[in-house]
């Protein structure tokens, strides 16, 4: 069964609807709260999200499928340390899951493991989603489909390596906690 592209007009449709919708507000916790939460490791602990639309996200709330590029889905990512943009506002975070909705490994032709590759088969293998490593906005096809993939299995979050690097992929940002 041949997969159905969407016309240039669709994609402008679906870019504005994703712009319009409501975004999921920016919750806050003290450092001391967030050391009572019992988020499962390797999720748990301190993490940032950088970005150049920082009041944006302060003021409309995450909308993951506004990110510019992506190719794990629809989501907001997190590395343990400042990404590489210096012109970047920085969200110190941290993340509020329980061990039965997070991922950090994924099976592959080579085995199970936690980086890149190992995601990106999975998606392709178990999901059943054609994936490549070319970015795209968080309103396409691909990353609609990616998201909705691991969200419809209640995964809010997924950990792995990218290029060696820690990072969080964050489905779901009502469980992202914003350090006050």
């Amino acid at each position: 069964m041949a997969i159905r592209r969407k016309t240039v007009a669709e994609r402008i449709v679906a870019a504005r609807t994703a712009a319009a919708a409501p975004g999921v507000p920016v919750s806050y916790i003290s450092n001391a709260d967030a050391g009572s939460l019992a988020t499962p490791t390797p999720f748990d602990g301190e993490w940032a999200h950088s970005t150049n639309v920082y009041d944006e996200i302060v003021a409309n709330g995450w909308k993951p499928g506004l990110a510019k590029n992506t190719i794990y889905g629809a989501a907001i990512y997190l590395s343990r340390s400042k990404w590489e943009q210096s012109h970047a506002a920085v969200f110190k975070c941290v993340l509020n899951l329980d061990a039965g909705e997070v991922m950090s490994e994924f099976a592959s032709e080579s085995g199970t493991g936690d980086t890149q590759d190992h995601v990106l088969w999975h998606i392709r293998e178990h999901g059943g989603i054609i994936v490549g490593r070319n970015a795209s906005v968080g309103s396409s096809t691909q990353n609609q489909r990616i998201t909705s993939y691991f969200s419809s299995r209640g995964i809010r979050a997924i950990h792995f390596r990218e290029h060696g690097t820690p990072v969080v992929a964050v489905y779901d940002p009502s469980c992202l906690l914003v350090l006050k």
